[in-house]
């Protein structure tokens, strides 16, 4: 799938880009944050974000802009675990009280650096 496919990615992704190109491995998911990025995949989601297929659009145009495969396939495995429980062993309550917090990406395990110093 190539990684322009999906408009509504792309355009978050190139977000995300232009703040986060500076300092990208200092905190790559702050900026990711910002740009949106954690709302891609999750159930719920704007039609055009919504499902693995998006979360896959979204690895390939990270790995594609950037050359870190490992950032991602750190953010897709994210995404694809807060949809596979949250969609499909959630209940209504929980989506409520968890889906805005990790779109907003208030529950990410931020590393104080990626790089070592």
């Amino acid at each position: 799938m190539p990684h322009r496919s999906n408009p509504e990615v792309s355009a978050r992704i190139d977000h995300w880009w232009s703040i986060a190109q500076d300092d990208i491995l200092a905190d790559p998911f702050g900026p990711m944050a910002r740009a949106g990025l954690f709302q891609i995949g999750l159930p719920g989601a704007d039609a055009a974000l919504d499902g693995y297929r998006s979360i896959a659009a979204a690895e390939q145009a990270l790995a594609a802009k950037t050359g870190l495969l490992g950032l991602a396939s750190a953010f897709a495995a994210r995404q694809m675990a807060a949809r596979f429980f949250l969609g499909g062993f959630a209940n209504q309550a929980q989506r409520e009280t968890w889906l805005p917090r990790i779109a907003a990406g208030e529950v990410v395990d931020r590393p104080t650096s990626i790089v070592k110093e």
